[in-house]
């Protein structure tokens, strides 16, 4: 953490937080499973590993440029990044523990994510007590990018066709932008009642991509599975009002 302040003109502080976890497990089960007029046995074990990281950083000024005038700026920033990885292995046999099928599972997979979120204020007095100007503005961004790879193998060892396999590779690149803006003028029309007028606007977009291919047919495209999409929202407001203020009773017209 970092703070500065010289007292009047400049107020700035600092924060940077980084966090880790590593998670590995290894489990291991038999069980038996009974019909009505048999039983079959499973011999299932489990590897399973996870690393996570996060990088937290967050800043925020306030300078007072005269006694009019107060600027604030803050800013807050995440960078995350998680590999996990999963593998199992089910063996069953019959009740007099003749091998029927392996199922084997393997799954692994990358997140890489960053977020920004921003905002910028400035406020203006006026030398006419209660007239007051202010504009806000803001930057808001957020990525998210993921890699899937999902191998399944059932491997038969009673039937002609003694395995079956299924691989799928899923890519997610998905995003999202968003800028808005307000602007708030008010003047006082005397020590109770305020006119007000505010403008606000605000714009978001997003990016959806999700493909899932197979990567036994070169990485072809399997269209059934994949989304794409784009949107994007603007938003504009105008107004004005009248507003009461006394004694802690604020009312709006």
């Amino acid at each position: 953490n970092y703070n500065f302040d010289n007292g009047k003109k400049s107020k700035f502080n600092a924060s940077y937080t980084y966090n880790q976890t590593d998670l590995n497990l290894d489990e291991y089960s038999f069980r038996q499973t009974f019909l009505l007029d048999t039983s079959f046995f499973n011999n299932d074990t489990l590897n399973r590993g996870e690393y996570r990281n996060n990088h937290i950083l967050n800043g925020r000024l306030e300078q007072n440029l005269d006694s009019n005038n107060v600027l604030i700026v803050k800013a807050n920033a995440r960078l995350s990044n998680q590999d996990a990885g999963s593998s199992q292995s089910q063996f069953f046999s019959n009740s007099l523990e003749k091998a029927n099928n392996r199922l084997s599972t393997d799954n692994d997979s990358n997140r890489d994510t960053w977020a920004l979120t921003s905002s910028l204020i400035f406020r203006h007095r006026f030398k006419k007590k209660g007239r007051s100007f202010a504009f806000s503005a803001a930057f808001n961004q957020n990525q998210n990018d993921l890699d899937e790879r999902f191998t399944t193998i059932n491997r038969f060892f009673t039937a002609n066709t003694f395995t079956d396999q299924i691989r799928q590779l899923n890519r997610d690149n998905n995003g999202s932008d968003e800028v808005k803006s307000s602007i708030l003028y008010t003047d006082a029309l005397s020590k109770k009642w305020f006119w007000e007028t505010f403008y606000n606007f605000s714009q978001s977009t997003s990016q959806n991509q999700r493909r899932v291919s197979d990567p036994e047919l070169n990485d072809q495209l399997i269209e059934n599975l994949s989304l794409f999409s784009d949107n994007k929202l603007v938003y504009n407001r105008l107004g004005s009002g009248i507003r009461y203020s006394h004694e802690g009773v604020n009312l709006s017209i």
